[in-house]
């Protein structure tokens, strides 16, 4: 094999390896990255004020766990009941 195709093979290889990393980054940020993301309070949420951990903590030791979308109420608690 010749220098330059050498270094050709080697330009192939670099330029795959490239290409594959911008391909993963683009397809890591497409579907949210790895950071933790969502509503805080919400049960779907995996940021620190989200209670996903919670639900699922409380799942695995037999407790009911349900997940709502939504308003939680629909109306407004009066005065006496808060």
């Amino acid at each position: 094999m010749s220098t330059r195709r050498i270094w050709m093979v080697i330009g192939i290889i670099v330029g795959g390896i490239i290409v594959l990393n911008l391909l993963a980054r683009g397809l890591d940020q497409a579907v949210g990255g790895n950071e933790p993301s969502g509503r805080p309070g919400s049960s779907y949420a995996t940021t620190q004020q989200g209670l996903a951990a919670y639900a699922t903590l409380l799942h695995e030791y037999g407790h009911p766990v349900s997940h709502q979308r939504g308003a939680l109420a629909v109306g407004h608690a009066r005065r006496a009941e808060s």
